[in-house]
């Protein structure tokens, strides 16, 4: 539905306005089924673009939803405190990457340095 096209109301204030239950048996249900499918297999010569719908329901008109339309102010800050977490989460991991590559990498380094210190000394 379109937006403002409708007010949608709970079962309960369904009933009380309408003084109808808001539930149907089976029967009604496939009674409703079979209505429907009897109105499209016998609708009328002239093509309209709802001919091809399941239901009279949708409609070809099209509605633009903007996000400032539907505010979420309190999803937007349990976001913005994950992604704090998150950056948090990756300088940490990539601290500790860089920190198990130095000690792992360390002596190596120094055996190298070692040996072309050696050689310049020996010159």
């Amino acid at each position: 539905h379109l937006s403002g096209t409708t007010q949608p109301r709970r079962p309960d204030d369904y009933e009380l306005q309408t003084e109808q239950e808001s539930t149907a048996s089976e029967e009604e249900m496939m009674r409703h089924m079979e209505e429907a499918r009897a109105r499209r297999s016998g609708g009328s010569d002239d093509n309209s673009p709802e001919d091809g719908l399941c239901s009279s329901m949708w409609t070809m008109q099209e509605e633009l939803v903007l996000p400032q339309a539907h505010p979420r102010t309190k999803r937007m800050k349990a976001s913005t405190l994950r992604s704090a977490f998150r950056i948090v989460a990756i300088v940490g991991a990539v601290g500790s990457l860089l920190l198990a590559l130095q000690t792992v990498l360390r002596p190596a380094w120094l055996a190298q340095k070692e040996g072309n210190e050696a050689r310049c000394h020996s010159v």
